[in-house]
């Protein structure tokens, strides 16, 4: 369950969606939400360097391990409890085009 940041009350959410694109309401307050952009990208960074790590020696291969670890826990949270927003709309434009006129 996720928080709704309007009004604080509990939102079913799906484990695993599209952060690009995914809008609802909460069924509470009627709050316009929107899920914000994982951060699962600088962990993969993270994770990538933390091989490189491993190769470096016995003593090395112990830490990358327990590291890996972490990541994959931190990444499998990302996940399961996703960041949301308030969505906002877009301004409206203060110039309109007379085309016909």
């Amino acid at each position: 369950m996720v928080k709704c940041p309007a009004c604080n009350h509990d939102i079913p959410t799906r484990v695993l969606f599209g952060a690009q694109g995914w809008r609802f309401n909460c069924p509470h307050c009627q709050a316009r939400l929107e899920g914000r952009n994982p951060r699962l990208i600088g962990l993969l960074c993270f994770f990538l360097a933390v091989i490189v790590l491993g190769h470096l020696g016995h003593q090395f291969v112990l830490i990358a391990d327990i590291l890996m670890v972490a990541i994959f826990l931190l990444a499998l949270r990302e996940m399961m409890r996703p960041n949301l927003r308030l969505r906002k709309d877009h301004p409206k434009p203060e110039n309109k085009l007379n085309i016909n006129d």
